[in-house]
């Protein structure tokens, strides 16, 4: 099944000149990626260090995964948050969504500081549930959250639901009764195994236009200290003890003193470092590939924007956990755009960017749209299908910091699937590093996972 371009490249109209490199380079610092981590982090440095700083992308800017998402914005983590407790502690753990949470005034502020005409739809979005389970586990984790004073929203649970009297005591005062036909149109689903959903901090932005117009300004702002060079392929990244040294496809060398990784962490490049233990012998050994699948459809504008998740049991599969729908302004109109299936590629396996569109991907789609919303007709057409490659670090948390094997190599990577917020503080957090300010242990802190060197049996 044909691929279309995404609506987000679609929309894009680019404002900065192409400038690719023909010749060995040097400078201060370089970012390594285009996406929106790479965008932020570039960002940060500029405004809050005294850098100069160059942005490497294979492509062009933005046409990577983040030009390929669903342009929804959301705060929380793919991962349990007791998890992360019982990995880092719980103080760690409320930091660590802390950090995620403040990045909504960091894009606010760039987005008035740099006067950018964009649209950010901030609003109120659902969470819905068929299952008790994912019930329990939502009333969990706000109720971990009212212990850290972090900030939570409502769960509304429908009146009429069976066992609302085996909703353990201690999370009264978590949740509220309502009517199940409330519930229902706050999901805007006529599906009526639905019976509760939680509230949820939303937005929607076209995060591809988000970074062309940000970097746009920064060409413009920073003629002297911002270079941006596109279709320039990384091969090798070669760490020594001052410098390092990255090699392009057309072995051209690019010199700078500090690296940060700000892809999306599912790359073919190898990092070999020379001043002590190997970094990792492939560097996508670090990171898990995931495509996931999403069409789009236009719409007329008589509703608001919007994101809803769909947690429904029955369709949960090895391919997707849940299903969710955006809905946001686009050319005059609305553009309705639904995602959930997707599918984990191997570490040695190359995203095919260009490859057809999952034919199971769209029927379980089509499938999804039937059971849960009125009048979709077989004839319905989608404008857009398209994939998108996410890397998932192993953990699911993201790597915002240094590497522990070269300081000179510092990281704001691993999408995670809903890397917006997280990519926007990862790029706060490098600058407030590089700015030498101290820094609180983190749980986006890189681990020390050294790969012994191995003797050079060449020397005597």
């Amino acid at each position: 099944m044909k691929v279309t371009k995404s609506p987000w490249l679609k929309e894009l109209k680019r404002k900065h000149r192409l400038r690719e490199l023909w010749d060995d380079y040097s400078d201060s610092l370089v970012i390594i990626g285009g996406g929106i981590s790479g965008i932020a982090t570039a960002y940060y440095l500029l405004t809050q260090t005294k850098y100069s700083v160059t942005l490497i992308e294979a492509n062009r800017i933005a046409e990577g995964a983040t030009g390929h998402n669903a342009g929804q914005v959301v705060d929380y983590f793919e991962r349990p948050f007791k998890d992360i407790i019982k990995e880092f502690g719980f103080e760690m753990a409320a930091n660590g969504v802390r950090d995620v949470q403040s990045a909504w005034t960091l894009v606010q502020d760039i987005i008035e500081d740099l006067n950018l005409k964009i649209d950010f739809a901030k609003f109120i979005g659902y969470d819905g549930y068929t299952d008790f389970e994912d019930l329990t586990d939502t009333l969990e984790l706000k109720y971990l959250y009212t212990q850290g004073n972090l900030r939570t929203d409502k769960v509304y649970i429908a009146n009429d639901y069976r066992r609302i009297k085996d909703i353990p005591q201690k999370y009264e005062g978590l949740y509220e009764l309502a009517p199940r036909s409330q519930i229902l149109k706050k999901l805007e689903t006529t599906n009526k195994k639905f019976f509760a959903l939680s509230e949820c901090q939303k937005a929607c932005l076209n995060s591809a236009l988000f970074c062309e117009e940000v970097v746009s300004k920064l060409i413009d702002r920073f003629p002297i200290r911002f270079t941006l060079f596109e279709n320039t392929s990384i091969n090798r990244l070669i760490l020594d003890k001052k410098k390092c040294f990255m090699v392009t496809r057309n072995n051209l060398t690019i010199t700078a003193n500090k690296v940060i990784l700000a892809t999306n962490g599912f790359e073919s490049f190898k990092i070999i470092n020379t001043n002590g233990r190997s970094v990792t012998y492939k560097f996508n050994q670090m990171v898990k590939g995931l495509v996931g699948y999403m069409v789009g459809y236009i719409d007329e504008p008589k509703l608001k924007p919007m994101a809803i998740k769909y947690h429904d049991e029955d369709e949960r599969t090895a391919n997707q956990e849940y299903f969710y729908l955006t809905r946001r302004k686009y050319l005059g109109k609305n553009l309705v755009c639904i995602g959930g299936p997707d599918f984990f590629i191997g570490n040695r396996a190359k995203y095919a960017a260009k490859a057809l569109f999952s034919r199971k991907a769209k029927d379980e789609i089509f499938n999804f749209l039937q059971k849960n919303f009125d009048n979709v007709k077989e004839s319905l057409k989608f404008n857009f299908r398209w994939h998108g490659l996410m890397g998932y670090t192993k953990n699911r948390i993201r790597l915002v910091g240094v590497e522990p094997c070269n300081p000179n190599l510092l990281y704001n990577l691993g999408c995670n699937g809903i890397g917006i917020l997280p990519a926007i503080f990862g790029g706060y957090k490098i600058a407030q590093i590089l700015s030498k300010k101290k820094q609180s242990k983190s749980i986006f802190d890189p681990l020390d996972k050294r790969i012994k060197k191995i003797p050079n049996k060449s020397k005597s």
